[in-house]
This record gives structure tokens, C-alpha cells and sequence, in this order.
């Protein structure tokens, strides 16, 4: 279970969190952030989703105050061509977070194998850990990024192909505390969104990857998988793979890339 008090305590006036919704249960928090018309700096924490999901419309199921689900709303004046830096900014430094609350809490946990998987997924030991979803409402700067992370959650169904972060620690984590270390790695370096070191963030982004290099199979349409190797990660945000001898190039929208060896 959460401890709100406390969250609220360390982050409202704290770090840019200016308000914080905290409920039981909800349908989604991205479908509730959405809905706080004209707000900013804005989180909303749940320990349990009704309907929370994930890319491609996939369901996220989390065990009820097992985990961590919640969502930031806040504006960025950012021009739409840059959107790709919000998803660059959010997915590396939950990573970063998540790194170093494992390194300075569980001494001994090798974190050499938790590492960023296009576009935005955290893998651990090769296993999906954090997910994020982010949209955005363009002729207001509004960014909705919802963030699901598995903490103490044992049991998956294994087509998720997920872990959680006791299965790789073998202990429980205090859920609030890893909220607040990740809020505040957020606020650490949310400037760099504002003073425009896109370019900075996407290098820290890519270079936690491990991808570029990669065989994969990846699916265009949802059914069909095909083999490819991956060339680059783009600034834009676009996965770029070779593919019969042909590089072709697509966004987190138009492909799902799978089995990376």
C-alpha cells in the first residue's frame, strides 16, 4: 500500500508536482489525467486500474498494491516535431531511477541487465519491468505519460513475457519510496526539456538501449513476424532496421518489435 501522507509530503513543494489525486481504484490514471482540464504538474496514483493500458490498446494487468501505476499531466512549450524528447525524457530516467534505487538499496543486485527497449518498455534480465504510454494534446503542450512498473508482483501469465523487481531482488520494496525517488529524478532534470537539450536527452536515452545491432523479428500488421536486424534508434524517435538487404525505417505506432537476440 501507498503511504499518500507521505508521498505528498515530498513531493508538493518540493519538486514540480503541484497536486497529486490519489485513489483506491480507477479506470486508468491517463484516462483521469486527461479529464483535469487546464491543470499542470499533475499526478494521479491509484493501486489498482481497472482498464489500464499499454501500447497497441494492450491491457497492462498489475495485481492490486502490488505495483506502481500513475500518471504525470504537464505542459511542455515544446514545437509538436519534438514530441519524440518527452518519450525520451520519461522512459530514460524512470530507467536511471529505477538503476539507482536498486543500487542503493539492494547492495550486490547486478543492474547491468536493466536496460531500455524501444520505445519505451524497461526490461530486467531481459523481461518487461516498466512500461509507458504517453499522449499528448498538441495545441495545448499537454502531456499525459502514464508509467507502470512491477515491484512486488511474483506471478505473470507467461505470454507478457514480464518480471517484476522483487523477482530480481528477492525482497519486497517500500512502493511509496520508489515513487518518490523516481518523481524526484524527474524534477532533478525536467529542465532539460525546457532549456531545449533534446539532442542530450535522446543520447542518454539510446545509449541505454543495447538494442542497435540486434537481430529481432518485428511485426507490421499484428500478425505476421518477420526478421531484421536493427541499424539505429533515430532522433526522431523512428526504429530503423535492415530487412532483406533494404533499410526501412518506422515509428513506435507502425511496428512491434519482439525476440531480440
Amino acid at each position: 500500500m501507498l503511504n499518500i501522507n507521505l508521498i505528498r509530503e515530498n513531493l508538493i513543494g518540493k519538486t514540480f508536482i503541484s497536486s497529486i489525486y490519489y485513489f483506491q481504484e480507477v479506470d486508468s490514471t491517463n484516462n483521469y489525467a486527461k479529464k483535469l482540464d487546464g491543470e499542470d504538474n499533475v499526478l494521479v496514483i491509484s493501486e489498482f486500474q481497472t482498464s489500464g493500458k499499454g501500447r497497441f490498446g494492450r491491457i497492462w494487468k498489475a495485481d492490486r498494491g502490488k505495483n506502481l501505476t500513475f500518471s504525470i499531466k504537464k505542459v511542455f512549450q515544446i514545437s509538436p516535431e519534438k514530441n519524440s524528447a518527452v518519450n525520451f525524457f520519461f522512459s530514460y530516467f524512470s530507467y536511471s531511477s529505477l538503476k539507482q534505487f536498486i543500487q542503493e538499496n539492494f547492495k550486490g543486485v547486478n543492474t547491468e541487465n536493466l536496460n531500455i527497449k524501444w520505445p519505451n518498455d524497461i526490461l530486467f534480465e531481459g523481461r518487461k519491468m516498466c512500461g509507458l504510454l504517453i499522449s499528448s494534446t498538441i495545441n495545448k503542450n499537454e502531456y499525459v505519460t502514464g508509467i507502470g512498473i512491477n515491484v512486488n508482483q511474483r506471478i505473470f501469465s507467461p505470454e507478457l513475457n514480464a518480471t517484476s523487481l522483487i523477482n530480481n531482488i528477492g525482497t519486497e520494496t517500500d512502493l511509496s519510496d520508489l515513487l518518490i525517488t523516481i518523481i524526484k529524478g524527474f524534477d532533478k532534470n525536467i529542465h532539460m526539456i525546457s532549456d531545449d537539450k533534446f539532442y542530450e536527452i535522446y543520447e542518454l536515452w539510446k545509449n541505454s538501449t543495447k538494442m542497435i545491432g540486434k537481430s529481432v523479428n518485428f511485426s507490421e500488421d499484428g500478425i505476421s513476424f518477420k526478421p531484421a536486424k536493427i541499424i539505429n534508434l533515430a532522433e526522431d524517435g523512428s526504429i530503423k532496421l535492415l530487412v532483406n538487404n533494404e533499410e526501412k525505417s518506422y515509428l513506435s505506432s507502425e511496428v512491434k518489435i519482439t525476440d531480440i537476440r
